[in-house]
């Protein structure tokens, strides 16, 4: 994906499931295509990417969400790439 990214290549990612009606534990809808914005590898190793769902605006809680505890100050700044959009979710891969 990192790779991808590099050369400008358009991406989505596309979640299981039976109905896009539903969401799973952390806030995605099943069942539904997601742009990917971007990603980044973090010094610990932790690989994020940043998507977005174009027809909804459900929050995403999971790990690496905006009040997750997952941050600390150092990573907040190596993904700072990928941070900052309301509509956009920052997932781990």
């Amino acid at each position: 994906m990192l790779e991808a990214q590099k050369e400008h290549a358009v991406l989505t990612m596309w979640t299981p499931g039976q109905s896009d009606a539903f969401t799973n534990d952390n806030g995605l809808v099943y069942n539904h295509a997601y742009t990917v914005l971007g990603a980044v590898e973090l010094s610990n190793g932790t690989k994020l990417v940043k998507v977005r769902n174009p027809h909804g605006n459900e929050k995403y809680n999971g790990p690496w969400s905006d009040n997750s505890s997952d941050w600390n100050t150092e990573l907040l700044e190596e993904a700072n790439s990928l941070l900052g959009e309301s509509e956009a979710h920052v997932i781990d891969i």
